[in-house]
């Protein structure tokens, strides 16, 4: 009988995220092996590489920093998985703005009337 003990274990996880600053992920590692990957399926380096994956990775890094302290402790325990299969903070950013974009479009679709019931963003559970 699981059922009383997930909002207990959610709102562990979620507060743990919640007090740490943004988890560190080994981004070149992330990259070496897309290349890898794409280099074995497609047999061309042009397509993806390393230095290009890097440079988005920063970019990527510089604008979550800059927004760390605005996410939401369940949209960070949600989107920052470093933990995942082959971590990176492009993925991670995509989620943050998902998440933001959907608040928004629902706000404004509460203010014309047009919002779901309830109006509220559905989050999936946190990888484990």
């Amino acid at each position: 009988m699981p059922g009383p003990f997930i909002p207990i274990v959610l709102g562990t996880y979620i507060l743990a995220a919640a007090s740490g600053g943004l988890p560190k992920i080994d981004a070149q590692a992330t990259c070496q092996s897309t290349e890898n990957i794409i280099t074995g399926l497609f047999g061309d380096k042009t397509m993806a590489t390393v230095e290009n994956c890097m440079r988005q990775e920063n970019e990527a890094l510089a604008q979550i920093r800059k927004d760390w302290a605005t996410y939401s402790a369940a949209d960070k325990a949600l989107c920052a998985q470093p933990r995942a299969y082959m971590p990176n903070y492009v993925e991670w950013l995509t989620c943050f703005e998902m998440f933001r974009d959907v608040r928004k479009l629902r706000q404004e679709g509460t203010k014309a009337g047009t919002a779901p019931p309830g109006g509220r963003v559905r989050q999936p559970r946190p990888m484990q």
